[in-house]
């Protein structure tokens, strides 16, 4: 998935200042996740971004590119992985149990814990 637009100039200027003025890096995430709301592809780049510096904000984008493509694995499987890496198993496993019989290899049955 690719970022066109306001965003991608956004997340650009989000990495550029990420180490030497780390708010100014949240203010620009904040503001791609805003303009990008309704792309699934805007909304995973910021989550991406956003790990270290704002995980709350990498969860809220991950959740609405899910909201926003619910038939995309890969983007729901990521966001159960967030969820879970970030010790919200509760909330991760339903995410995980839709995946797993899609899934053809370890790495969901092994986060589903079987």
């Amino acid at each position: 998935m690719t970022v066109h637009g306001p965003a991608a100039g956004l997340l650009q200027q989000a990495h550029a200042l990420a180490h030497s003025d780390p708010a100014a890096a949240r203010r620009a995430l904040h503001d791609a996740a805003r303009v990008g709301e309704r792309d699934p592809a805007a909304q995973q780049a910021v989550a991406r971004a956003a790990l270290q510096l704002d995980p709350d904000l990498a969860l809220a984008a991950m959740a609405r590119a899910v909201d926003l493509a619910p038939r995309e694995d890969a983007l729901r499987f990521q966001y159960a992985s967030l969820l879970a890496h970030q010790g919200r198993h509760a909330e991760a496993l339903p995410h995980f149990q839709e995946l797993a019989p899609r899934r053809d290899d370890a790495q969901g049955w092994h986060l589903l814990g079987l």
